[in-house]
């Protein structure tokens, strides 16, 4: 499935609004990038056809070799896994700079093999964690300053400059009108019903393009909704940091919640 580079810039974009929501006014743990924009800024910059449903790999170009789609959204460093078993014939890796809105796209000259050869600490290589059925871990960008590789593609994600306005005098209007109050030094946070709403639709909107526009796996609701929910609704308070459980009553018990986007599974928020 090819996606216009347009359907791609307007889920960039809804990611980050939403994250901006969840960093700034909520204090949690921002969403990962999600693969739908991840392997569709691969396909859109080198002219790959991305795999969809039971298809192996993220994508295949035009000889028919299988691509894997790595991605951070950390400029600076990563640290990327992959699973106990590597069948690709090339490794795309995706770098984000989202203070340029740029995507810098790199083939890394790696395939399911030569991965394997890859050290992931002084005693071990990617396939002999593999070989354990672990999942190893290691940075890409470090391979990359390493061999000293320079992007294939970079991928200009700036929007609509009327729109860019547009939304930083809107993030302005709400983060003054809604901004999240905290108790004791930051270790708690309680977040007011308004920004928990914004949060919700945003991630509705990035879900909408991610299903219709993409035909793709949708983002699950962020645990920084889903707690803000239950903590907002029952008068719990949010743990934050290092503190055990997702919240705490006024009877000092421990929460934990949990929550399904589908109506049959937990809630329906409107």
């Amino acid at each position: 499935m090819d996606v216009e580079l347009s359907v791609i810039k307007q889920a960039y974009h809804k990611w980050k609004e939403l994250n901006d929501i969840i960093s700034n006014e909520t204090s949690s743990r921002k969403v990962n990038l999600p693969e739908a924009i991840s392997e569709n800024i691969a396909c859109n910059s080198l002219g790959f056809t991305r795999n969809m449903g039971s298809e192996p790999g993220d994508a295949h170009d035009k000889h028919g070799n299988l691509i894997e789609v790595k991605a951070t959204a950390n400029f600076t460093e990563d640290l990327t896994s992959f699973s106990p078993t590597t069948n690709f014939d090339k490794l795309i890796f995706v770098r984000l700079n989202q203070d340029e809105d740029k995507a810098y796209i790199y083939d890394l000259g790696l395939n399911g093999k030569t991965l394997g050869k890859l050290p992931v600490n002084n005693h071990e290589t990617v396939a002999d964690q593999q070989r354990d059925g672990r999942r190893p871990r290691l940075s890409l960008i470090d391979y990359i300053d390493k061999e000293g590789l320079e992007p294939t593609k970079t991928l200009d994600l700036t929007s609509d400059l009327n729109l860019q306005v547009d939304k930083a005098d809107e993030r302005k209007s709400v983060v003054q009108q809604f901004k999240a109050t905290t108790k004791n030094s930051g270790e708690y946070i309680n977040v007011e019903l308004s920004v928990i709403k914004q949060a919700y639709h945003k991630w509705k909107e990035l879900n909408d393009i991610i299903s219709n526009e993409m035909s793709s796996r949708k983002v699950n609701l962020p645990e920084a909704i889903s707690e803000n929910i239950a903590c907002n609704s029952l008068g719990f308070t949010r743990n934050m940091g290092s503190e055990p459980g997702d919240a705490h009553d006024k009877h000092g018990n421990l929460i934990e919640v949990k929550s399904n986007r589908k109506f049959h599974g937990r809630f329906n928020f409107i």
